[in-house]
């Protein structure tokens, strides 16, 4: 899932390892990018 470099963190997520290889660090802006893609694409389609 690609949104021109929007979502650089959640770009690089293909399956549950690539989550559990992120520090502790990461996964709150992982969290942040999640949401504005949900709020993005719900905002979209409705």
């Amino acid at each position: 899932m690609t949104f021109s470099g929007n979502f650089p963190l959640l770009d690089t997520i293909h399956n549950p390892a690539d989550i559990r290889s992120l520090s502790k660090d990461q996964l709150k802006p992982l969290a942040d990018e999640v949401r504005e893609y949900l709020t993005h694409t719900v905002s979209i389609s409705g």
